[in-house]
């Protein structure tokens, strides 16, 4: 099944809430998607630092926002890559390459480094439908979970069986909203 997942539309109602909500004073940035097939997925923060060591540039960071539509509005932690010129350029793949761009909404004092907490995704509710309450409070305790585990780690993680059991639950609750919301 495709990843629900697009690009907001940054000039919708419900996205200048959610900026408002999570981001604001905050300028939204249109960033170029070119990722790179040596990465990982979900990798970012050693992605951008391996392409740096290799090409030059800076890392930057903050936030991706994605729309599941109708459904919510969310921001992640991430990292772009700062070419010499000046572009920010994301490079890390990922299951939503049919999009050539991102949104980004740049936080210099979000940096990461290995000994620092996980930053907690941002979600915006789209809907009042309880299903989709549910799963976000899941999402939140997956989100927690995995921070007690793995404290300043991010990419790849060893589960614990309460995370398998707090994902699997995502996971169903996510696959019930699909059949509702298509």
């Amino acid at each position: 099944m495709k990843n629900p997942m697009i690009v907001p539309n940054c000039k919708s109602y419900s996205f200048d809430r959610f900026m408002g909500k999570f981001f604001p004073e905050k300028k939204v940035l249109n960033i170029s998607h070119r990722p790179k097939s040596k990465y990982l997925p979900n990798d970012c923060y050693e992605n951008v630092k391996k392409h740096i060591s290799q090409n030059g540039g800076d890392i930057v960071y903050g936030w991706s926002i994605w729309e599941w539509p109708q459904v919510f509005i969310e921001a992640f932690h991430h990292a772009l890559w700062k070419n010499p010129k000046g572009r920010l350029i994301d490079i890390s793949p990922d299951d939503t390459t049919l999009f050539p761009y991102r949104l980004f909404v740049e936080e210099p004092d979000a940096i990461f480094a290995d000994e620092m907490p996980r930053y907690q995704n941002k979600r915006m509710l789209l809907n009042d439908d309880p299903l989709i309450g549910e799963f976000i409070t899941t999402c939140e305790e997956f989100d927690k979970a995995l921070a007690q585990i793995n404290p300043g780690q991010y990419g790849y993680v060893t589960e614990t069986p309460e995370l398998m059991l707090i994902r699997l639950k995502r996971d169903n609750l996510q696959r019930e909203i699909r059949q509702k919301y298509p």
